[in-house]
């Protein structure tokens, strides 16, 4: 009987130990590594579920759950518990996206100079919009290219897709802008050691391009946006 009893104690801790393993299984910590800085928690296991949280490129992480379904793994941070795509994040932390969607939305100008009035003199402005697409046009305001644009620590990709002037498809090789450290009015690209800066929008609607100071109406930067949505979404 004492031996059926010390028995029956092993096997009742094991069976402790392996519960608690269990219920430790998930507790490991995963960090956002997103192409645009952050990586949204939803409520449920899907894209098209609510945003309950994000979580931010970085070295702050999320706890895994251990629970999974599909693409999909459920997370905590900071009390907020839900469900993150995996190919998304990873097991160190990740470097931070040094500017978001919302910061470089908007029309930068390539520039190395100012005229005597202190603003920007340039012939060659981006226009980057929140939704991952883009457009250069030229001194005049007429848009010449589009495409779509991806940001991973700290780089900026350019992937030219379309000759707005001829109207076709034009695949050219993709172009690194490099994001710097508070650079949210200044960019550089890593090719030809250009800067662009943010320009700010004209203050009245007005539907036009002043390139004497490259500067837009944003009446013509939400026009240039939906044309090219239409093309390339």
């Amino acid at each position: 009987m004492k031996r059926l009893f010390t028995n029956l104690l092993a096997v009742l801790a094991c069976v402790s130990i392996a519960f608690s393993l269990t219920s430790c299984g998930g507790s490991d910590l995963v960090y956002a590594n997103s192409h645009d800085g952050y990586l949204n928690i939803r409520e449920e296991p899907t894209a098209k579920s609510s945003i309950v949280g994000r979580m931010y490129n970085g070295d702050e992480g999320a706890t895994d759950l251990g629970i999974v379904a599909g693409d999909w793994m459920q997370v905590e941070q900071r009390g907020v518990v839900g469900w993150v795509h995996r190919n998304y994040v990873q097991s160190v932390p990740s470097s931070p996206v040094l500017m978001t969607n919302e910061a470089l939305s908007g029309v930068w100008v390539l520039s190395n100079w100012w005229n005597a009035d202190g603003d920007l003199n340039s012939h060659n402005p981006y226009l980057f919009f929140e939704d991952g697409t883009y457009a250069q046009a030229d001194w005049s305001g007429c848009l010449r290219y589009a495409g779509k644009w991806s940001m991973l620590e700290g780089r900026i990709e350019l992937e030219q897709l379309y000759n707005m002037a001829t109207r076709e498809k034009e695949r050219e090789g993709k172009t690194i802008i490099v994001v710097r450290e508070n650079s949210t009015k200044k960019l550089l690209d890593s090719d030809s050691g250009d800067v662009f800066y943010k320009s700010k929008f004209i203050s009245d609607a007005a539907t036009r391009w002043d390139s004497n100071i490259g500067k837009w109406s944003k009446t013509l930067f939400d026009r240039a946006h939906g044309e090219v949505s239409a093309i390339l979404n």
